[in-house]
């Protein structure tokens, strides 16, 4: 789960769309329409609405916050955004809710991969692809090596050094070419 900062009055509130909000969100305004309708447009009942969500996302990152082993925050209310926000924080609100919002219904992408660049070299050369715990596997269950050993050599020499092992095993005939 992402939390979403926003800045306000001098504290970084930290929003989060999860199950309980967008249920509270329901229960609040129904289950008609896109959760965004209730924060578009600039009438009274969307600044409201705005003040609302803004208490709820961020009840529910500071609920996670504390789960997460953080330090206690106060969690604002609604009486505190219908006094403090101003014009230009309105905007910067709705911004930070739609982008809560956004990732509260989207998945988390995969972080990148560490890409290992012996590995990557080794494919490009002969055009063997082993991911690094292929790699790994087989220089210390094949080889006997420790991963410390295994990462701290060069990927080469390691499978050159396995496919040695490899001859070494085969039958004499088989070597010679018989």
């Amino acid at each position: 789960m992402k939390l979403t900062p926003f800045k306000f009055n001098g504290v970084t509130y930290y929003l989060l769309l999860n199950g309980a909000a967008l249920f509270d969100i329901y229960d609040q305004f129904g289950d008609k329409g896109s959760v965004l309708d209730h924060i578009k447009g600039n009438s009274r009942s969307a600044f409201e609405a705005i003040c609302w969500y803004l208490e709820e996302l961020a009840t529910q990152g500071e609920l996670l916050r504390r789960h997460m082993g953080h330090d206690r925050q106060t969690v604002p209310s609604v009486d505190l955004f219908m006094t403090l926000l101003s014009p230009l924080d309105v905007s910067r609100a709705r911004a930070a809710l739609y982008s809560a919002i956004a990732s509260g219904f989207g998945r988390e992408t995969e972080q990148p991969r560490e890409v290992d660049k012996g590995l990557l070299q080794l494919e490009k050369k002969n055009g063997r692809r082993l991911t690094r715990s292929q790699y790994l596997n087989a220089a210390s269950q094949f080889l006997g090596l420790s991963v410390k050993e295994a990462l701290l050599l060069p990927v080469e020499l390691v499978l050159d050094m396995v496919e040695v092992e490899i001859n070494r095993h085969r039958p004499k005939e088989e070597r010679n070419g018989r």
